[in-house]
Order: C-alpha cells, then structure tokens, then sequence
C-alpha cells in the first residue's frame, strides 16, 4: 500500500502482509462523525510490523495487535462523549517511536464519559522520554488511560493537563516521570492518576515548572498506594484521590521559590509523608508548606526534615 495513510471506517480491516512487507504507512481507525458505537471500526493485525507510520484512532476505533507486535512513529487517541478509542494490545507489544496524544474533539465531554484506553499487553518507550500530551475536558475525568505494561529506560512526560492514569505495576519503567511538560513554548501542567504502588517503576518523579496534582484511584482495588519512588519539586503538587497515599521516597526541591505540598484527599483517605524531605539538596534555602484542605482527610509527616 502506497497511500500516505489508510483510513479504516465502518468494518474490519485485518493487516495480513507478508513478513518484511508493511500494509500500511500511516493508519486512521473510525468516523470523525461520532457516531456507530465503541469498537464500531477495527484494524486488527494478523502478523508483526504492519503500520511503519503513525496511528490515529477515532472515538470509535479499535486497533487490536492480536498478540503481535509493531512499532509506530506516533499515537493519537480521541474520546467522545460515551464511547472513547482504544488499543487492545491482547498480548502483543507496541513501541513507540514518537508522542502520544489524546484529544476529546470529538463531542463535549461529560462526567460519565470514559477514557480513551490501551490495555492487555506491553506499551514499550524505549529510551527516549516520550511526551503523553492529554487534552482537558475540565470535569476531573479520566481521559487516558494506559492499562497495558509500561516499559522504559528513560521515561515518560505528561503535558496538557487531563488526566493519565497508570494502572500497571511498571516494573520495567526507568529514568523520570515528569509531572508537566511543555506544548510549543508553553508550560503545562501535568496531572497523573496511579492506580497501583509500582506504577513509575523505579523511576523518579520530576514536578515540573507548572502546579500539578497527583491522584489516587480506586479503579484497581482499594488497597493503599505506597509510592517508593523519589520526587522533585520544581514547583508545587497537589495530592488528590479516594484511596490513602504514602510518598516514602526522598522529596527534594529545585528552582529558586518554596515549594508547597497540598493533601485535598477524599474523606477518609489519608497522606503519609514517610521518606526523608530534604527541600535545599543543591544548595538554595527552601521552605516547604503543608497544606490540607480536605476535614477528615489528614496529612501526616513521619520522615525526616532535613535542616
């Protein structure tokens, strides 16, 4: 196939070249109209390394690996408002050879609209630090969310400011998680929804250059999050969420002002601050602030503050 891009709407396409032979350059999967329902349009692979290019999956695209694998160059990912794109890895694997975006272009978004989501298999970076742009609806909802295993040497950035959310424990995730990242020239806030104590693996976390927020999510299970993983603070966070947060890692601080920690949980979950705080790492005099805004929902310190 020598069209730039391939454009999947209303059925099923299987992608059945044969090996060394890609079907596709770059591959759009559903109506721009909103309309024919979740999973409606299906590109499906029957073997490995079918697309070379990009993918674009409409609200109601479905792009199913079937167990294989492929590397694309971009990912983009729409939501509307009841039924939302996904990519069902079904054991395969998808590296990513550039970003990944999620847009809601396609219908105002409502409270009880779903995210866009890729799940059941690996979703590999490489060893580039890939940006996750997620367009915000402003209604707090999930717009992405990535099920699927994520590994990594160096990372992963959220920008944007709708909500990721990482649900896997990602024990193969390295490098740094940024909270935050900038689109064109413009610094964005990042906000992140962890669904499981492993989700950065063992990569630090980096508060960007923006106030961001951290949530907790009971889509998983009820248990506690225990996040082992070291923070930056480069500006402030706001932790948020219905499920009790533990940060044991060392949180530092970097940029010239204070930095302030928020704890706005749901009543009944709580905050605990268990690792060594050391906000003036490098040098530069910082005062760190303790908030709560939330009756019911404490915030507790029981690590050390270093002087």
């Amino acid at each position: 196939n020598t069209n730039t891009t391939t454009e999947v709407v209303e059925g099923l396409m299987v992608l059945n070249k044969a090996v060394g032979t890609a079907a596709v350059v770059n591959l759009s999967v559903g109506g721009n109209d909103g309309t024919g329902g979740a999973g409606a349009d299906i590109a499906r692979l029957a073997r490995s390394n079918q697309i070379t290019g990009t993918v674009s999956l409409l609200a109601s695209g479905l792009l199913d690996f079937a167990g294989f694998s492929n590397t694309v160059t971009g990912l983009t990912l729409h939501a509307g408002p009841t039924f939302s794109s996904r990519v069902d890895l079904n054991g395969g694997t998808m590296t990513l050879n550039g970003n990944a975006s999620h847009s809601n272009a396609e219908g105002t978004q409502f409270r009880t609209s779903p995210a866009a989501i890729i799940e059941d298999g690996t979703l590999a970076l490489g060893g580039t630090n890939r940006t996750f742009t997620v367009n915000d609806a402003g209604l707090n909802i999930r717009e992405l969310q990535i099920d699927a295993l994520i590994t990594g040497t160096a990372g992963l950035t959220t920008a944007g400011g709708g909500l990721l959310v990482l649900n896997a424990n990602n024990t193969g995730l390295s490098g740094t998680v940024n909270i935050g990242g900038v689109i064109g020239t413009t610094n964005t806030a990042g906000n992140l929804v962890v669904g499981n104590s492993g989700a950065f693996g063992t990569a630090t976390v980096n508060v960007q250059l923006v106030a961001s927020t951290l949530f907790t999510s009971s889509q998983i299970n009820g248990a506690a999050i225990n996040l082992v993983n070291a923070i930056t603070l480069n500006s402030n966070l706001t932790l948020r969420g219905d499920r009790s947060l533990t940060l044991s890692g060392t949180i530092s601080g970097q940029g010239a002002a204070n930095r302030q920690i928020t704890a706005s949980m749901e009543s009944g979950a709580t905050v605990i601050l268990s690792g060594l705080i050391n906000l003036s790492n490098d040098g530069t005099a910082r005062d760190l602030v303790f908030a709560n805004s939330t009756l019911n929902s404490p915030l507790f310190v029981t690590g050390t503050i270093a002087s």
